[in-house]
């Protein structure tokens, strides 16, 4: 007969079973797809032969400080300030043609997107340092910061996108390919059919697009346990080469162009890697109606990106204007707070709101030499959404 295990050995052994019941409890909702569980909105798709009609209005609002080294000084000093502001809409429809697998297309609409100078020194050479400088030079007036190409406004439709997210396994809602989490590949290709930032048009705007081409590849991945789904989202885009004819605009072109009077810029790429949860405060499978909170933080890591001279500076040195430029590469760092109400099955509505904080760098780098202008630690962005979805079911 075995002998009766000693009291300590009882109570580790309770402790022990009440841990994996606490465990099961976590897990097993998880693994376990009932009518109506829907994936997170990272790893979402509609079912087969249905699909989506999204509309929403954003806004923006980012606060920049610059700095530079005063003349024959190596110590940084505050040289501008500025404000950007951007509104707009985002039309976007997607259509499930199998289990899983949908086709999306997106639209965006800007309505002001430009910068308003609050200060800017004065680019001056430093012939000490062999560079020039603006933060010794006389504040420039606002004449001249009102009518800089660095404060154009930017109008008119952006670059319209075609993409599919594909679902290789999710919880429930992917018949065949039933899984413990929820996995979704996205490609969608952007095509340039906004007008670039230095295509000027004869009433002084530009259009919002980037120029060239682009793709983006996303990999998100989410999974549900009780009233919340936590997710992961890693995504990058790559941004083509484009030419532009630079003669019609407010920037004079330079020698940086081919035998066509064309000069070639190559935009930013970008990867994000984003963490979040949706939080379900209320839910009804039945009526498939609900109340989800979101709560996201993100990691962007921003390529140098090629401009012409002349568009991020208020007043640069004749010798460089019209030339190629470089702003270095950055990171912007976010936090994100949502609320989305499905009060019926074919509708739903969402607010979105963003902070973020983007990392110093420089602006508009022709040489080694030209220039010291960078932005500040004080560089801080914000965005808000306001949309709505019919959801055809």
């Amino acid at each position: 007969m075995s002998p009766e295990p000693s009291p300590a050995t009882q109570v580790l052994c309770r402790r022990a079973s009440a841990s994996l019941v606490a465990a099961l409890l976590l897990v097993l909702p998880s693994f376990t797809p009932g009518a109506g569980l829907e994936a997170a909105e990272v790893t979402s798709v509609s079912p087969k032969w249905k699909g989506d009609l999204e509309i929403l209005y954003r806004g923006g609002i980012r606060f920049t400080e610059l700095k530079d080294r005063r003349m024959g000084r190596d110590a940084f000093t505050g040289a501008g300030r500025f404000i950007e502001v951007d509104q707009g809409m985002r039309l976007r429809g997607g259509f499930s043609v199998w289990h899983g697998l949908e086709l999306r297309a997106t639209l965006p609409l800007t309505f002001i997107e430009a910068r308003r100078w609050l200060e800017a020194g004065e680019l001056i050479y430093d012939p000490a340092a062999g560079a020039p400088t603006s933060a010794s030079g006389q504040q420039l007036p606002d004449s001249v910061l009102e009518g800089s190409s660095s404060a154009r406004h930017h109008v008119g439709p952006g670059d319209l996108s075609f993409g599919v997210r594909f679902l290789p396994f999710a919880e429930s809602g992917v018949p065949g390919r039933v899984g413990p989490a929820s996995m979704a590949l996205d490609v969608e290709v952007f095509a340039p059919s906004g007008e670039n930032h230095d295509a000027y048009r004869a009433d002084g705007t530009a259009g919002p697009g980037w120029g060239g081409p682009q793709v983006r590849l996303g990999l998100s991945g989410s999974r549900r346990f009780g009233l919340t789904e936590p997710f992961v989202q890693i995504a990058y885009i790559h941004r083509a080469a484009y030419k532009e004819d630079l003669s019609g605009s407010r920037i004079e072109p330079s020698s940086d162009t081919d035998e066509e009077g064309l000069t070639e810029l190559d935009p930013s790429d970008e990867f994000s890697l984003r963490f979040g949860a949706e939080l379900i405060a209320a839910e009804d499978r039945s009526k498939d109606t609900s109340f989800r909170l979101l709560l996201d933080l993100g990691l962007t890591y921003i390529g140098p990106n090629q401009i012409s001279s002349g568009t991020l500076l208020p007043a640069p040195l004749a010798a460089t204007q019209g030339h190629r430029a470089t702003t270095s590469e950055h990171v912007e760092v976010d936090v994100g707070f949502g609320m989305r109400l499905r009060p019926k099955a074919d509708g739903e509505f969402y607010l979105d709101f963003d902070a973020a904080w983007i990392s110093p760098h420089t602006l508009e780098r022709v040489d080694n030499n030209a220039y010291s202008l960078s932005t500040a630690g004080a560089n801080f962005r914000l965005r808000w959404m306001l949309g709505g979805r019919v959801r055809f079911r």
